[in-house]
């Protein structure tokens, strides 16, 4: 997507190592984006930007399910290597 001249993934990883997203319930009238520090975090936003997605809920217990028996420390790498988690 190219805003303004500048391209943007939909999804990606900060700096900080939060994953940051475009807030979809804000287009097409504004561009903004939400940094999302927590499992909770994604879970709320997901939902509100797609409330119709059945998928979305299964997804979300799966992951939940998934980085509970993770320490938080270890849980950005849980997530960059998906084979390895059981997601």
């Amino acid at each position: 997507m190219n805003i303004s001249g500048k391209h943007y993934r939909t999804i990606w990883v900060t700096a900080n190592r939060s994953v940051r997203v475009i807030n979809q319930s804000r287009l097409p009238f504004e561009f903004a984006t939400v940094d999302l520090t927590s499992l909770d975090d994604a879970a709320r936003t997901l939902q509100a930007t797609r409330p119709t997605a059945h998928n979305l809920a299964w997804a979300l217990t799966r992951m939940r399910a998934a980085l509970a028996r993770v320490a938080p420390r270890e849980r950005a790498a849980v997530f960059h290597q998906p084979e390895r988690s059981g997601l």
